[in-house]
């Protein structure tokens, strides 16, 4: 068989072996056995939020850094 010929016949040989095999596998699947759904009660407790009023100190020493700095340039006009 010449060069040419194979480098057409071959992917699409492939392809060919691909789909029949996907089309076996899709007709020879079982059902799928569905089992009841379980309800979960949530391990969490539950608190409303109100508004309130509060006061929060916060006490510092010296300045803060960034650790990495990025410059954000635009690639378009």
């Amino acid at each position: 068989m010449s060069e040419k010929k194979l480098k057409i016949f071959l992917p699409i040989g492939i392809l060919a072996v691909g789909i029949i095999a996907a089309i076996i596998m899709f007709k020879s699947r079982g059902a799928v056995p569905t089992r009841p759904q379980r309800e979960y009660a949530p391990l969490v407790r539950v608190v409303e939020a109100r508004p309130a009023a509060h006061t929060l100190t916060v006490t510092t020493h010296g300045t803060g850094k960034p650790r990495t700095e990025t410059s954000l340039v635009s690639e378009v006009s």
